[in-house]
């Protein structure tokens, strides 16, 4: 029937081999050199998978469901169990579409043709039937089994079925005319599950994959109808096979374990271990997350390539059935591969889903660490919790992307971390640890530090800069914001709002340690940065003022002193006395007029020093009455928010007031009311008795 691979060595077995070439009567340098251990196969790290949860229990089938399937739209799913009732679901709300009912014992196999509006079904009745979906009828009868059917496949090119039976026989047959093509013969016990795919002749000639409970899995070239290869590396009942839907591999189980395969050949890959029971079902999903199903109710979930266990749940029998009706029958994905449907031994079939929470606080799978640590770490754990719980997440930040987190960050008002006991986190934090999250490209960021019209979209990318960037980069692109003086509204721990300075939140997140209640990165000394070369020396706006203001008095004291020079004079050696005399009294007549340049020069220095103090006071004054200026401007809006926060408080107690004088007038005047009324009752009556009326 074809060739036999048997199970070689155990795993973990050194190998060893003589040089090709060479005989055993070699020198035993040359064998001792041969006789190395092969190198260790490097283990694969698991991909990281979201865990899934249950969200709807659909119940309907008054017998064991046995069997479940999707149809090609994913608008529906078929199910069958042990009432011997096929009922369609709808995928969307679970309620109940159509009951068919035609089997005479258990349904054990539904599957939905991808072509054509067919569904099948077979049973422990022998019979494997054709439903036409259109009219709700059996149209087609597949005779030929001699004992119950276990499993259906579909070619997914070929319109041929494939039926697998409790008589160790696999058939196939034409769906159009219900004529047997092949009996695929072979094994020796029930046959308990069949899988087809399309054949590649580049790559395999098979396209049938069966398991039995004989401890075997056979490969069969369905052209021919006959077995190429039979895998004998399980050692007890195999019960479920499964592809996966784009690498060339296989998987089947047995109670001992789950093992892979690789095409053509039917090399083994691994063993997955983790059940304790049989395994009735296996699923695979384009996304690689192989799910076993248990007969103890247990149902693993793995990463395919690395055969890690990331999640295992335990199900549990619903009111109405016993604890030993937990088993698992039956697993299927929906057409997308986010949703899980199990048949089940409590008369139920549960659906599963990926728990969008997880999906949604997990970092990007390639975002970088931050001191060796995950970005999002940096905010505690509790102050995390609280954020994945508040109301602003869960609506604005729940599935947001890089692409628009700026809209988000430029509908910020204020800033600050966690308010009222411990409990609140502001949208600021909220956006901070879905920045750490995502991780934005670093153009974005510069962006958010651009951005001159929103200052809280400036603080919340310098937040994030200031977390995530290298020591340069955050000198290079904070130290440029000390010039902005535009206020921010910082919500603090009392849930008030205080003012503070643009350059007053850089400078904090340059010298601080925490700030918003996040913990930030170790900062290098700009000091060190300096003398390493890797950073100029900082040079602010009032640093340039002052160095200009003190070129001008040097300019000036240089002109000064060229005007006290004296201009070299042209002696003669020959003087006569005459010259002598008349420049004795030229030098005479010029002193009164040396004294009074000597003066005016005074004069001028003196005024040049009165300019210079008045200019300095006149800039001492100016910065006073800005600083000034600015503590009145900061007391003002403190007094306004503290009489704001006032008549919030006392408007309560004002309304009561008012609604009580309102009760209390009200009261009086109805009083009064009745008083009137009832004199004028008495004077009526003492009008009809003949008596004097009463006085009001």
């Amino acid at each position: 029937m074809g060739k036999t691979v048997q199970s070689g060595a155990s795993q973990g077995q050194v190998l060893t081999s003589l040089p090709v070439g060479s005989s055993g009567g070699k020198s035993e340098d040359n064998t001792t050199r041969s006789l190395l251990p092969l190198r260790a196969p490097m283990m694969v790290k698991p991909k990281w998978h979201a865990p899934w949860k249950l969200y709807r229990v659909i119940s309907g089938h008054t017998g064991w469901v046995r069997a479940v399937d999707v149809e090609p739209q994913n608008q529906w799913f078929a199910s069958g169990g042990g009432d011997r009732i096929i009922k369609i679901w709808d995928l969307a709300t679970g309620k109940l579409r159509l009951s068919l009912t035609g089997h005479i014992s258990s349904v054990r196999a539904v599957k939905i043709s991808p072509r054509h509006p067919f569904l099948f079904s077979g049973g422990e009745d022998k019979q494997v039937k054709c439903w036409d979906l259109e009219y709700n009828k059996v149209i087609r009868h597949y005779h030929g089994h001699l004992s119950a059917v276990q499993a259906l496949s579909i070619h997914p090119t070929l319109d041929v079925l494939f039926s697998c039976s409790r008589d160790s026989t696999t058939r196939v047959w034409d769906m159009r005319t219900k004529a047997q093509v092949h009996c695929l013969a072979g094994h020796t016990n029930t046959v308990s599950d069949v899988v087809s795919q399309a054949a590649d002749p580049q790559a395999w000639i098979f396209s049938v994959i069966t398991s039995s409970h004989d401890s075997t899995v056979r490969l069969w070239d369905l052209a021919a109808g006959r077995s190429i290869c039979t895998l004998t590396h399980h050692k007890k009942s195999v019960r479920s096979l499964v592809l996966h839907p784009r690498l060339f591999m296989f998987a089947s189980a047995s109670p001992d374990n789950i093992k892979q395969w690789k095409f053509p050949n039917g090399e083994f890959m691994q063993n997955l271990s983790g059940h304790n029971a049989i395994v009735n079902s296996l699923v695979c999903n384009e996304d690689g997350v192989l799910v076993s199903g248990g007969d103890n109710g247990s149902m693993c979930f793995w990463d395919w390539r690395s055969g890690f266990c990331f999640q295992r749940i335990q199900t549990k029998a619903q009111p109405g059935s016993i604890d030993s009706e937990a088993g698992i029958y039956a697993l299927c994905y929906d057409k997308t591969g986010l949703r899980l449907i199990t048949a089940e031994a409590d008369k139920t079939i549960k659906m599963y889903k990926e728990d969008d929470e997880a999906m949604a606080n997990r970092t990007v799978k390639d975002a970088h660490t931050v001191k060796g640590t995950n970005p999002q770490f940096l905010v505690e754990k509790i102050i995390r919790q609280r954020i994945y719980d508040s109301k602003y997440w869960k609506e604005s930040c729940f599935a947001l992307s890089a692409d628009l987190i700026v809209d988000r960050a430029l509908d910020l008002r204020y800033i600050g971390g966690i308010y009222a006991g411990n409990v609140k986190p502001t949208p600021f934090l909220c956006l901070a640890l879905k920045m750490l999250q995502i991780q934005p490209e670093k153009d974005i960021i510069i962006e958010f530090i651009q951005q001159e019209q929103s200052k809280y979209a400036r603080a919340l990318g310098a937040m994030y800069l200031r977390l995530t960037f290298t020591s340069v980069e955050i000198y290079k692109y904070l130290e440029p914001l000390f010039n902005d003086y535009r206020k921010l509204r910082y919500m603090n721990k009392l849930g008030r709002f205080e003012l503070v300075y643009m350059d007053e939140f850089i400078d904090n997140l340059l010298r601080m340690e925490r700030y918003c209640d996040i913990q930030l990165p170790r900062l290098q000394k700009r000091q060190a940065l300096e003398e390493a070369g890797e950073l100029e020396p900082y040079r602010s706006l009032l640093d340039e003022d002052l160095d200009a203001l003190s070129a001008s008095d040097s300019e000036d004291e240089r002109e000064r002193k060229d005007k006290k020079k004296e201009k070299p004079r042209l002696i003669s050696r020959r003087r006569s006395r005459s010259r002598d005399r008349s420049r004795e009294r030229e030098r005479i007549r010029e002193k009164p007029k040396e004294r009074d340049d000597k003066r005016r020069e005074r004069s001028r220095e003196r005024d040049r020093d009165r300019d210079r103090e008045r200019d300095r006071h006149e800039r001492d004054r100016h910065d006073k009455d800005r600083d000034r200026r600015r503590d009145r401007s900061r007391d003002r809006d403190r007094d306004r928010d503290r009489d704001r926060d006032r008549k919030d408080r006392e408007r309560p107690r004002r309304d009561e007031r008012d609604r009580d004088d309102k009760d209390h007038h009200r009261s009086r005047k109805s009083a009064k009311d009745n008083d009137e009324r009832e004199i004028d009752e008495a004077n009526a009556l003492r009008a009809k008795l003949g008596l004097n009326p009463l006085e009001r």
